[in-house]
């Protein structure tokens, strides 16, 4: 059988504590970087949620026979966009 001296233990030590400081600093980065992404997908989210909220306001405003002129300013809607909305 092999044993170690107390400086190979201790060296042994050392590096195994350096593996897991760095392992926990990567954890931490991924981490980090998987709560941004969440963020920016909810405010991506959000972003897409108004825009169909316009449309369908804007499609609500169509029926109700609102001049396109009134759309525009309620929804900030383009004519061209308001438009396409009629052929559909």
């Amino acid at each position: 059988m092999y044993y170690w001296s107390d400086e190979e233990c201790r060296t042994y030590d050392r590096e195994v504590k350096r593996i897991r400081d760095e392992q926990a600093i990567l954890e931490q980065k991924l981490d980090d970087i998987t709560a941004k992404e969440r963020a920016e997908g909810r405010v991506e989210g959000r972003v897409e949620g108004r825009k169909l909220e316009k449309i369908e306001i804007a499609q609500n405003m169509l029926k109700a026979k609102i001049p396109i002129e009134t759309i525009v300013k309620s929804t900030s809607l383009t004519i061209k966009k308001i438009k396409s909305l009629l052929e559909n």
